[in-house]
């Protein structure tokens, strides 16, 4: 008698385990997704900074080069 109400205790213990495993699959595949969509993000605005980089790097030689031509033809 004592291993049966044992084990129906135990059982009873279960029984929410379903509903939280069915619970904590959801929460996982929402933060999959939501991490994807950072991940997508990220790399979007990784090729922004590249591009603004390499914009600035060619108005740095841009403006090198007007100031040797300045001091060339004075």
């Amino acid at each position: 008698m004592k291993v049966k109400h044992h084990l129906q205790s135990q059982l009873h213990e279960l029984e929410p385990m379903p509903e939280l495993l069915r619970s904590s699959e959801l929460r996982l595949q929402q933060m999959t997704e939501q991490l994807e969509q950072l991940k997508q993000l990220h790399d979007h605005d990784m090729r922004r900074i590249n591009d603004l980089t390499a914009k600035v790097v060619l108005y740095y030689c841009l403006i090198s080069l007007l100031r040797l031509l300045k001091t060339n033809y004075k």
